[in-house]
């Protein structure tokens, strides 16, 4: 490099996946001042794909000490060194090149829609990269509206993570969108903004996009875009918040009654449908979801004297019914391999016995401890995330004027319904628990781990130790 002062030592892409940061990475990789290592720091490889050691580290070394890990990759490298890092990726990286002022920050963004079906169809097809076009795999994918809700809070989530900390220190983001990927000026832009003297004369042509064409095309329920228009914030999904002042939660979550002034904030985990159920019970008009951060705001405005309320789960319970979903759920291989790894254990699987569920869910409990202190570099999922955050982060939106209890809600809702003033009185069907199941494995030890897991919900609502409902 001639002329000019290096501003940065290393860099780090900021992205998620089908956002495509593979194709950007290529693009600076054909500078020869720059190697872009991928995915250091993803949970299930080291950089890319299938690799599990790199530079004398394996996963269990790295993910010991994923700062030594990047010292020694930065000492290897001649030139500038860079990553890719996504929301699921290890937190305590990604608090440090965020607070590194040396580090240039690339954020990486795509509409959320594009970037979600993209997703969809990765999976679907198995095929995550593309070198040549006749290798295209096609297939049409169901879109979601549930579990897109549940992306676009985690990207959101990861975005303001990341305006906040580059607030606090006084720096800035290189901010690119997926649709300037082909531009080589704004690409020439951030190799000028990284203090490199080289100059592109085309983008990277080893990669070719997959899946192109009309959104609707790839769609098996293309009719369900009309709702993603209604119910989410198209304008601002299309943007990063990073320049935006900060945000509370959206309140797609939150599900309203048409005819009362009713709201019943699910907490992640804990009971949804059966409150549903007899929520449309009340009145003929049934019940309104999909409200975003606009529309909610506006709805109880209207409404008046609205009664907002949360139900909790014992912390066990839930614990119980989340290492469940774990041991069933392929979208959860991720975390399932993570803790197999760091418990030196394998899980049963869902059909075995009590006492191997005993040591399985012993395990999940004393990962769930390790993921809530940061040990892991792994996000907190919602359904592991103690009941008082996520109170307090709807609160942001709405505060609930009532917190029943599951084991009591039967007379709670009675209440409930006479406050809105509801003449009609819906009975409560209990959601299936698998009670008997948790009652099976159920000891002192797991009791005290549950405890260490969810401290914050325990000393918070006062919970004691979970024992089997009494019959009758």
């Amino acid at each position: 490099m001639t002329g000019a002062t290096r501003v940065f030592r290393s860099f780090v892409i900021l992205g998620g996946m089908r956002t495509g940061s593979n194709y950007l990475e290529s693009t600076l990789n054909a500078v020869p001042e720059v190697a872009g290592y991928g995915e250091l720091f993803n949970p299930e490889f080291i950089g890319r794909a299938q690799q599990q050691e790199f530079l004398g580290f394996d996963l269990a070394m790295r993910d010991a000490d994923p700062l030594a890990f990047l010292a020694k990759v930065r000492a290897e490298t001649r030139g500038l060194s860079g990553l890719r890092l996504f929301d699921d990726h290890d937190a305590r990286v990604l608090a440090h090149v965020l607070d590194d002022p040396t580090c240039g920050k690339i954020l990486l963004t795509r509409n959320p829609v594009e970037s979600f079906v993209s997703l969809q169809i990765a999976r679907e097809t198995g095929q995550w990269k593309l070198g040549n076009a006749r290798a295209l795999r096609q297939s049409r994918v169901k879109f979601d509206l549930d579990a897109f809700e549940s992306y676009l809070r985690d990207v959101q989530s990861f975005h303001e993570v990341i305006r906040n900390r580059l607030q606090v220190t006084g720096q800035a983001a290189f901010q690119i969108d997926y649709g300037d990927l082909g531009n080589v000026e704004v690409l020439n832009g951030l190799l000028a903004w990284l203090g490199l003297a080289a100059r592109l004369d085309r983008p990277a042509d080893q990669l070719k996009r997959q899946n192109p064409g009309p959104l609707q095309d790839k769609l098996t329920n293309p009719e369900v875009l009309d709702q993603v228009a209604s119910r989410f914030d198209l304008l601002n999904l299309m943007r990063t918040p990073l320049s935006e002042p900060r945000r509370a939660p959206m309140g797609q979550g939150f599900i309203v009654s048409r005819g009362l002034g009713l709201v019943f904030m699910p907490i992640a985990g804990g009971p949804r449908d059966s409150l549903v159920q007899w929520m449309k019970g009340l009145i003929r008009g049934g019940v309104e979801t999909g409200l975003n951060r606009n529309s909610y705001p506006k709805w109880r405005t209207a409404r008046g004297n609205a009664r907002a309320f949360t139900v909790l789960r014992h912390p066990m319970l839930r614990g119980w019914l989340a290492y469940q979903q774990l041991l069933r759920d392929d979208g959860q291989k991720v975390f399932l391999g993570h803790l197999q790894r760091m418990m030196r254990c394998e899980l049963p699987s869902p059909e075995a016995d009590a006492a191997a569920h005993r040591v399985g869910f012993l395990a999940f409990l004393r990962f769930v401890q390790m993921v809530q202190a940061g040990q892991t570099g792994l996000r907190t999922p919602a359904r592991w995330t103690n009941q008082a955050t996520l109170i307090e982060a709807m609160g942001q939106m709405q505060i609930p004027d009532l917190i029943l209890r599951e084991e009591r809600l039967a007379e709670g809702l009675l209440f409930l319904g006479r406050q809105v003033g509801a003449r009609r009185r819906p009975g409560y069907q209990d959601e299936a628990q698998d009670v008997d199941g948790l009652a099976s494995v159920l000891t002192d030890e797991l009791n005290g781990a549950a405890r260490l897991a969810w401290a914050r919900d325990y000393q918070s609502f006062g919970f004691s130790d979970w024992m089997p409902p009494q019959a009758g």
